[in-house]
């Protein structure tokens, strides 16, 4: 026989349990301005029966509290005054948190898409759909989906603060990223680069050492004389925020800027505040080397993954050398790899 799910009663608001696989839930069956909902108290019954009597007493209290609120039309009244919250600037907010380049990217474009300010309740379904269309005619496929899931993971925060009781991106279909051909340089390539002299030397420096480390532009310019210990860089990741520590080989040693001050917390590298300057430059000496490929400082980090898995380092190590959280992120690289392979079977001549 089924178990009754009421538990007690009051007038729009029914405290019940939902069975669940380590007992019963606890939520509040309620009608408000003609309109069902349920509110899940994260209160549970395990079958102890001493930690069950607790556990309703405190659930009573809950519903009883409700019957209150409702009578005197409080309930809900708080969240009704969160919806109106900004969303834009609750996004800002959480950009200077994690200062993460892809949020301060999507950051700009709402600032376009809103003219500056929309409050939480105008975010439906509808209107993300709409920003995900702006962001198609403005920028790639597979921006839109980064700057799209910064969104959403804003959004899903908002609720976990009480701002919103859920999250309408939930609702949306969001677009997906496509394969992209990641550009990398040969080991050819990394000779002429070496053979040429730089305008700027520090930008050759930093190049050919993240070349040789994988790390993010992000991340060498902030290395001083602190990171590096005992032959190893250990530091935490700007975007990620996870901690790495990096076995440094002798071709990344020789890139190292000479640094005979006492001064632990001057960047060694001295690159500009601005990553396009330093691209700029980094075009201008791949140019003079004759490399024709479209440079930038994140080729240093496609070319340190494509070689190292070229030349025997197994995925699982190089997943951690790169500080990836999850191995789907390195496998794009075995690709790359594969196809190399391809190519050198179609260079065997024929008998």
């Amino acid at each position: 026989m089924k178990a009754k799910s009421t538990l007690s009663a009051h007038k729009n608001v029914v405290l019940r349990k939902r069975k669940i696989a380590s007992g019963y839930t606890l939520y509040l069956d309620m009608h408000i301005n003609g309109k069902r909902q349920k509110e899940y108290l994260k209160l549970f019954l395990t079958g102890d029966s001493r930690v069950d009597k607790e556990t309703l007493a405190l659930a009573n209290t809950i519903t009883a509290q409700r019957v209150i609120e409702l009578q005197n039309d409080e309930y809900d009244r708080p969240s009704k005054t969160k919806a109106n919250a900004d969303f834009i600037a609750y996004f800002r907010l959480q950009y200077e948190k994690s200062g993460l380049k892809q949020y301060k990217n999507t950051l700009n474009h709402l600032l376009a898409f809103t003219e500056g300010s929309i409050p939480f309740k105008r975010i439906t379904p509808a209107w993300l759909e709409s920003f995900q269309e702006y962001l198609g005619s403005k920028v790639s496929r597979n921006s839109v989906a980064t700057y799209y899931s910064c969104v959403k993971a804003t959004l899903n925060k908002a609720m976990r603060d009480g701002i919103i009781k859920s999250n309408p991106a939930q609702l949306v279909k969001a677009v997906t990223t496509v394969s992209t051909n990641r550009t990398y340089l040969t080991i050819e390539e990394l000779r002429l680069l070496n053979a040429t002299e730089c305008p700027r030397p520090q930008v050759k420096l930093a190049f050919l050492f993240c070349c040789y480390t994988g790390l993010r532009i992000s991340d060498v310019k902030r290395l001083t004389k602190q990171n590096l210990i005992h032959g190893e860089l250990v530091f935490k990741q700007q975007k990620t925020k996870e901690p790495v520590t990096l076995p440094l080989s002798k071709n990344a040693l020789k890139y190292l800027p000479e640094n005979k001050t006492k001064d632990y917390n001057t960047p060694l590298f001295g690159l500009f505040t601005d990553d396009w300057k330093t691209n700029k430059w980094l075009k201008v000496w791949a140019k003079n080397a004759g490399i024709t490929k479209n440079i930038t400082f994140h080729v240093a980090r496609h070319t340190y993954a494509t070689l190292s898995l070229t030349y025997g380092a197994d995925l699982f190590t190089i997943s951690k050398l790169l500080g990836h959280t999850d191995i789907k992120h390195t496998q794009i690289y075995t690709k790359v790899i594969d196809s190399k392979k391809r190519q050198a079977v179609d260079l065997l001549p024929d008998l």
